[in-house]
């Protein structure tokens, strides 16, 4: 989870959607086909726009979409939050600041 602060972060910018968004491969044996982690609807129960609160209710595409602009961006809020300034304070009030900076 990113913190509040970030929440509104990246909303006015599009993430690029990669060609591999779109292919639809063989996903293991027929056997397990439908199975595993989705960002559409491929599986009905574990999918991130469910869990990304994505309208279930739009197209295959649209919903697809949504999802994987949503989760990436709750990506790169969490990374933003990890790339600034962290403070510690140890039990003799010794004061340690290590900051992350971007290389």
């Amino acid at each position: 989870e990113n913190a509040e602060r970030y929440d509104f972060l990246y909303n006015n910018t599009g993430i690029p959607e990669p060609p591999s968004l779109w292919k639809v491969p063989n996903h293991g044996s027929e056997a397990t086909r439908g199975m595993g982690t989705s960002v559409g609807k491929r599986n009905q129960r574990r999918n991130m726009g469910h869990h990304m609160f994505v309208d279930p209710e739009l197209g295959i595409e649209d919903y697809k979409r949504t999802a994987y602009q949503r989760y990436l961006k709750k990506y790169l809020r969490t990374v933003r939050e990890l790339m600034t300034p962290w403070r510690f304070y140890s039990t003799t009030s010794a004061r340690m600041v290590f900051w992350i900076t971007p290389s």
